[in-house]
């Protein structure tokens, strides 16, 4: 099926398409696109865009401009059933409007991926070990498990972290049970050599809540992969399902110092014995430490700095003596003078 999308017109866009139709004879149906949602849904930001959409609604192809045999091509592979594992080698998009889309697609991977795991846990009553326990039984299409931004057959695009032995996976599964995982800690919890991948990011729960991720695709974020004067940015699957973006430190993203504040205020609330317990006032000073100046954030984090300047004049407080550079640190974060009470 061909179907035309009218985009980005001021004013009423239908007579400007009919137009358009009657010009170039145009027999496929031609739909409007009024408010720009379809565009910014599949990333089109130049004109025109031509995309590819498989029957479970993958993007295949994307690029500006019109290219007659690419789109030829890939619908034959299509019709052929010759596109059902990911290719040997991909060329680089060819537009920025390209890049966004394999974005757009991937998150829709990820989103698919996140219900397929939810689907396992629910039946098994555990998490899968790898990725590929998820096909076919959870997930039955395999090219979910391909980035479209990855120029390999399948690799999570991570150094040392080994590829998945069953099936060309293009995500890093950070549940999975290999060892030496990497990741911040904001308190005691399992890291080197024998820590698993899961057992921490299990234990990372504890300081950033639902922001830590299940899977995350780096293949945004290879220089390979960018186009020039692309942002790096690594795409991460939540354990509620939601994807959102970061940097490659998804724990210092200003989207996730507020699941941090959370964590830090409902521990105080508990008393000082359950803060001490879960965290270091050592790892807290050198995580806000490494924050830029967060002015949205400004009052939560003096009123944080405030509750952990009370904690400081306790008997428990007095022994830390790295709680005064942790509430020196989060005051910095927020772009004033050492908290006082």
């Amino acid at each position: 099926m061909v179907i035309g999308v009218n985009t980005a017109e001021q004013g009423d866009p239908a007579p400007k398409a009919r137009q358009f139709r009657d010009k170039h004879r145009l027999t496929y149906p031609i739909l409007v696109d009024q408010g720009g949602h379809v565009a910014q849904r599949y990333g089109v930001f130049a004109f025109p865009t031509n995309l590819v959409v498989d029957r479970n609604g993958v993007v295949r192809l994307a690029g500006a401009g019109f290219d007659p045999s690419g789109v030829e091509q890939m619908i034959n592979a299509l019709l052929g059933g010759q596109v059902g594992r990911a290719p040997a080698a991909r060329q680089k998009p060819a537009s920025t409007a390209a890049a966004h889309a394999a974005a757009i697609t991937c998150a829709r991977h990820l989103e698919a991926i996140g219900r397929a795991i939810d689907a396992y846990q629910k039946e098994k009553g555990e998490l899968p070990a790898r990725l590929s326990d998820l096909y076919p039984r959870y997930l039955t299409d395999k090219a979910l498990l391909h980035c479209p931004a990855d120029r390999s057959p399948g690799e999570p695009g991570y150094q040392g972290v080994p590829a998945d032995p069953n099936l060309p996976i293009s995500y890093l599964y950070e549940m999975s049970l290999e060892k030496n995982p990497g990741g911040l800690l904001l308190g005691p919890g399992p890291t080197g050599e024998s820590a698993t991948w899961r057992e921490q990011k299990m234990a990372q729960r504890e300081w950033f809540g639902e922001r830590v991720p299940v899977v995350r695709c780096w293949h945004h974020a290879l220089p390979a992969d960018l186009l020039p004067g692309e942002t790096p940015f690594v795409l991460n699957l939540t354990p509620k399902g939601e994807v959102y973006r970061s940097g490659e430190l998804w724990e210092t993203d200003p989207g996730t110092v507020p699941a941090v504040l959370s964590a830090i205020e409902k521990d105080l609330a508990a008393g000082p014995e359950t803060f001490q317990r879960h965290w270091s006032s050592e790892l807290v000073a050198e995580y806000f430490n490494n924050l830029p100046p967060l002015p949205a954030l400004r009052n939560r984090l003096h009123s944080v700095a405030g509750q952990l300047a009370d904690l400081a004049k306790t008997d428990a407080g007095k022994t830390d003596g790295d709680l005064p550079r942790a509430i020196e640190s989060i005051t910095h974060a927020a772009g004033g003078e050492t908290a006082k009470r």
